[in-house]
Formats: C-alpha cells, sequence, structure tokens
C-alpha cells in the first residue's frame, strides 16, 4: 500500500511539473483572410481563448515576409459589434418568434457598443433599417415586420445579403455578423421535384458566396421545433460562424451569448502586403511555441457575376436542371393555347366544372359516384341477370328475387343452412377484411416505431485528421449516445493529454446526430468553430477534441 501511495505522489508531482509544459504550447486556427490596400488581413480564433503569444508572421510562396503581426482582439479595438439580422419573413410559422428575434437582438446589443440593421427576405431581400445603434429600435423595427412572402428562398437571401454586407464594408477591416432567422425550410415552387433540384443547384450557389465573403460571419439561427433542410443547412455550414436553435426565449439569450462569445474571442493580424496575386501561396506560422492551423484563402472578387433570380421560371427550367418548362402541366390531348385550371379550386389541365370523362357539352349534375360515363341515375348492376342476382347485392333491390323460404320448408334443414352460409358470406368477407386491414396497419407501425426508437440507428466512422492518436476502434453504430475522452470507459477513446477523460457525446435525436462539450478543459470544436451548445453533426464535419481533429462520416 505504501508503494502504491509513493507511486500516485510520484505521478502527481510528475503531472504538476509537465502541465506548464503544455499549457506553454498553444494553438490557433484561421477563421478567414481579406486583402485591403496595403495590408492583409487574417482572423484567428484561438483555442481555450487563449490570446496568440509569440512572433506570427506571414509566409509568401513559404518564404517569411516582413515583421511580425501584433494581435488585436476584435472586442477591444474601439469599434461597435456590426451586425446584420436576416429575417424570413415568408407566411411559414416564423411569424411565431418575433418576441424571441427581439431578444436575441437586445442580447446582443447589451455587451457594448453595437450597430444593427434589419433586412427581409423569403420572395425577395429587402433592408428595412440600417446602423440602429439603439436596442428599442431594433425591437421596434422586428416587431413592425410583415410575413406576408410567398416563398422562402434562403439562398437566395444570405446570398444577396453576404453581397450587401461585402459592399458596405468596403475597405474596411471591420467584420459584419450575418445572423440568419428562420425555420430551415426553403419553398421554391409546389412541386416537389422542382422545389429539390432548385434548392440543391441555389445550395451550390450559396457555397461560392460564402466562399467569397470574408468580412462577414455568418451564424444560422433555427427558429421553431422542426429539423433544418439537410441540403441547404449543409451549405450553410460552410460559414465560419455559429448555429444555434431556438425555441424558447432561453434558447434566444443563449444564441446571442454563443454569437457574441465566438466573435469578442476572435483575434486579427494585420500584415503589411503591397499588392496582391491570387497565386501567392499564404500561410502564416508562430515563430516560437504558438502554431496556427488552418489555409489563408483570400477570394478574388473581380469580375463577380450577377446572383441569378432563384424564384424566376427560366432559371428553375434551366439552371435548376429541369428540362420541362416551369408551371402547371397541360393535359395530353389539350390544345396548343388552352389556359389550364382556370376555375379555383380546379386541378391544372382540367376544364372549368367538368369532371375527367365528361363529354364536351354535357351538363354537370350527375350523382355523386357514379363512374364517368354512366347514364344519371343508373346504379351499376341494375339490368337483372338470369337465373338470380350478383353476390353481395342490396337485399330487395334485385327485381324478380323470390323470397325466403321458411326453415321447415326443407326436410332435413339443408335448406335453412344455404340461407344461413348465403347471409354469412358477406359478413365474412368484410369480417376478413378488416382483419387484413389491422394486421397491415399493426405491422407498419411496428415498423415505424422500431425505425423511430433508433434500433437501427446511424454509422458513424471516424478518420484522423490531425493529432499522435491511434484508434482502436473506428466505426460505430449511433443508437442513443457515444462518449468520446481518453478515459477507456468511454466508446472512442482518444489518448492525448489534451483530451479530458470524459471530453464530450455524441447525441442521436429525432435522426440527427449533436454533439455536446462536456465541460471540458480544452473544447470542443465543429469545423473549426467551438461549440458552447449542442450543434449538429453534417456528414464529413471535422471534430476537434482537445488538439486532436477527426472526421466524422455518416451513414444511416
Amino acid at each position: 500500500m505504501r508503494r502504491l501511495l509513493s507511486l500516485g505522489l510520484a505521478l502527481l508531482l510528475l503531472l504538476a511539473l509537465f502541465s506548464p509544459v503544455c499549457a506553454a504550447s498553444s494553438k490557433g486556427y484561421v477563421v478567414s483572410a481579406y486583402y485591403n490596400p496595403g495590408s492583409l488581413s487574417v482572423i484567428v480564433s484561438p483555442d481555450g481563448g487563449q490570446a496568440p503569444d509569440g512572433d506570427i508572421y506571414l509566409i509568401v510562396n513559404k518564404a517569411r515576409v516582413g515583421q511580425p503581426a501584433e494581435p488585436v482582439k476584435l472586442s477591444e479595438e474601439g469599434t461597435p459589434f456590426r451586425c446584420l439580422l436576416l429575417v424570413d419573413c415568408s407566411n411559414s410559422g416564423v411569424s411565431n418568434y418575433v418576441s424571441h428575434m427581439q431578444r436575441l437582438a437586445k442580447e446582443l446589443m447589451s455587451s457594448g457598443q453595437a450597430q444593427v440593421t434589419v433586412a427581409a427576405f423569403g420572395d425577395r431581400f429587402e433592408v428595412i433599417a440600417e446602423d440602429m445603434t439603439s436596442a428599442d429600435d431594433v425591437v421596434r423595427t422586428l416587431g413592425k415586420l410583415r410575413f406576408n412572402h410567398d416563398a422562402t428562398d434562403i439562398s437566395g437571401g444570405v446570398s444577396r445579403a453576404l453581397r450587401y454586407a461585402e459592399e458596405r464594408a468596403g475597405d474596411s477591416a471591420q467584420l459584419t455578423n450575418l445572423v440568419l432567422l428562420t425555420d430551415g425550410i426553403p419553398w421554391y415552387s409546389y412541386n416537389g421535384d422542382e422545389n429539390s433540384r432548385v434548392n440543391a443547384a441555389a445550395s451550390e450557389v450559396l457555397k461560392k458566396e460564402i466562399a467569397d465573403a470574408p468580412r462577414v460571419l455568418l451564424h444560422t439561427v433555427c427558429c421553431g421545433y422542426g429539423s433544418f433542410e439537410g441540403v441547404c443547412l449543409s451549405a450553410l455550414s460552410q460559414g465560419n460562424g455559429t448555429y444555434s436553435d431556438i425555441r424558447t426565449l432561453t434558447d434566444a439569450t443563449s444564441a446571442a451569448k454563443t454569437i457574441r462569445g465566438y466573435y469578442d474571442g476572435l483575434y486579427r493580424l494585420d500584415f503589411p502586403l503591397q499588392s496582391f496575386d491570387e497565386d501567392l501561396a499564404l500561410d502564416v506560422r508562430g515563430a516560437g511555441s504558438y502554431t496556427i492551423r488552418g489555409a489563408v484563402n483570400v477570394p478574388a472578387l473581380a469580375g463577380r457575376e450577377a446572383l441569378p433570380d432563384f424564384l424566376s421560371d427560366a432559371w428553375r427550367s434551366g439552371a435548376a436542371g429541369s428540362t420541362e418548362p416551369a408551371g402547371p402541366a397541360e393535359e395530353p390531348g389539350e390544345e396548343p393555347g388552352e389556359e389550364p385550371g382556370e376555375g379555383p379550386g380546379e386541378e391544372p389541365g382540367e376544364e372549368p366544372g367538368e369532371e375527367p370523362g365528361e363529354e364536351p357539352g354535357e351538363e354537370p349534375g350527375e350523382e355523386p359516384g357514379e363512374e364517368p360515363g354512366e347514364e344519371p341515375g343508373e346504379e351499376p348492376g341494375d339490368t337483372p341477370l338470369p337465373g338470380g342476382t350478383e353476390p353481395g347485392s342490396e337485399p330487395g333491390s334485385e327485381p324478380g328475387e323470390e323470397p325466403e323460404p321458411e326453415p321447415t320448408a326443407e326436410p332435413g334443414g339443408k335448406r335453412t343452412l344455404v340461407s344461413f352460409l348465403r347471409k354469412l358470406l358477406p359478413i365474412a368477407l368484410i369480417s376478413a377484411a378488416v382483419l387484413i386491414l389491422i394486421v397491415v396497419i399493426a405491422v407498419v407501425l411496428l415498423r415505424r416505431r422500431g425505425s423511430s426508437g433508433g434500433s437501427r440507428g446511424i454509422i458513424v466512422r471516424f478518420q484522423m485528421v490531425y493529432g499522435n492518436v491511434k484508434l482502436s476502434r473506428t466505426t460505430f453504430r449511433l443508437e442513443k449516445m457515444l462518449l468520446i475522452g481518453s478515459d477507456k470507459r468511454c466508446d472512442l477513446v482518444l489518448p492525448d493529454p489534451t483530451v479530458s477523460p470524459i471530453h464530450c457525446r455524441l447525441v442521436l435525436q429525432d435522426g440527427a446526430i449533436y454533439v455536446d462539450d462536456l465541460n471540458s478543459d480544452r473544447g470542443t470544436a465543429v469545423n473549426g468553430m467551438r461549440i458552447h451548445a449542442p450543434n449538429r453533426l453534417m456528414d464529413g464535419s471535422e471534430l476537434m477534441v482537445g488538439d486532436v481533429i477527426i472526421r466524422c462520416i455518416l451513414t444511416t
């Protein structure tokens, strides 16, 4: 026992001596970079909130250039927090969350100087009010919004907001926080296939616009209890901001703190650079113990094309990949130039008031339930058949049917048994049909219950991106929760000194996977963004646990 106690004390002493060495090695990652006349600005987010230390140089074509940059914390440079609130004003359910948006805006402006612009999108992009410095003005502006847009063009709205913010920034080094407030459901057309095609094509355009807006931090806020549409969310995740869900006023407060906390922790490095060429290979590197991950990509904004109108018929039938003209399709046999669906509530392609199968000029007014082509008032099976009636017809409806004889009319009761079976046959057929229907419904419900209960789960495969860690297991079937940490009791064990014993967890909820930091020492980041609340993981997302970076491959 004494030997074990001595060994434990020795290990504690070694850890105490080794901890300053670990703390001295700090890291950060590049959030964005942009060129101003005479200088290159690089935005860096440090791990653990620790300020960049040591000399940090600009590397051009693998050669060190100029003097080291002095890190400037964005929240301490004396400029206001610039924010663009982009509100989904379609006639969906976002209007139920106006009070939540007002709470978020007040919290964003409560931490110091702020300058807020409110814009709306849906079937168009429009700026409502610019550069408001009073929280009361912002709250009043949000309260007067009209949610009457007939479409939800998320990709188009965000793309136009990005260009608006970049144009207003000009050559300024200050960043703009674009906060998208939406229910996450793009809506372009009543045609489901066309809606999916347009959304996919518009999302590809949005990815390029995000890459071309380095002065904008894109924060996505989903309002409501639904799930964000996957293709559009994947495009938005290319941004360099945060993601939050708002369902309660408390969620709104947390989302605002997440956005401000992320922005307030960023640093800017300004390097003298007299000219910029997109062919230059740029990098930043610390001369001491400070290392910076990520590439320095500066977009070339010369010759940008005009944004397409994702809601126009021409774009939907061309750029969206549709080979059919947008709008209602004509019925076969319809004469060219005929106007389909003129009457309110009629299906496209039908003549007003005309039932399918009617002859031209026939007066409407057939009895409900009659098959097309039957004479009014004539029921199927009215013509009597020789020798009796059809089984299953209404009693007494067939002319010439003889009344059933009394049970004693035939000796031995044979006629009684036949009559009983004839009466029982329809009941037996109906009972069998009902029983089959019940069995089918039960099987469908059991299958849905099994799938919704997470019995199949989602297969998660991890790939090492950065770190000296060998994974003993790389593939898991996530059904409820998966723990990640350095402790051997975790599902995914990362034996690295920067990883806490129980660092974070993955949770399967409503068919989606969320990552949640469990109060770890070094924090958890998704695609380079440190998380402060549960964040959704997408296929291919990079998860940073301590100093270890792993890529998550998801398979349903």
